[in-house]
């Protein structure tokens, strides 16, 4: 059985420089863990953890992946769909399969705001986390 997570509605968004940044607290994310727990996720198994990112620019966001790609993230998708896209920006979306604790998520989260403010990224939109990302991407090898 495959589940999708989102925590993308935990935290408060604020702008620091030129980028706007989903900021979550310790709380929100050990929230988030509950819930996930609560959905019959075993989040003491590795899970793909997605990030999302959009700037109106799509020069800037591939160099941007490339970033991300020498931290070791997956980059899922760079497109400006419909579907994910508001204000006619484009969309970054870079995944890990990791095992998280609130605060490691916590502090990926901090590096990843730190990463996009230095790389003028217009928004950081979040995380979520569950064993089938948004671009289809599963983990198969940890099934039970």
């Amino acid at each position: 059985m495959y589940q999708l997570y989102g925590g993308l509605t935990q935290g408060s968004s604020i702008k620091i420089k030129d980028t706007e940044a989903l900021v979550s607290t310790l709380p929100d994310i050990k929230s988030s863990f509950q819930s996930m727990e609560d959905k019959d996720v075993d989040v003491n198994k590795p899970l793909i953890y997605g990030y999302y990112f959009y700037d109106h620019d799509k020069k800037k966001l591939i160099a941007f992946s490339k970033v991300l790609q020498k931290e070791g993230f997956y980059i899922g998708i760079l497109d400006e769909s419909a579907t994910y896209s508001r204000d006619h920006q484009y969309l970054l979306y870079v995944t890990e399969t990791t095992i998280h604790t609130p605060q490691s998520l916590l502090k990926q989260c901090n590096t990843l705001t730190d990463l996009a403010i230095k790389n003028h990224i217009e928004d950081f939109d979040g995380w979520e986390a569950g064993n089938q990302s948004l671009d289809g991407q599963r983990i198969t090898q940890y099934q039970d």
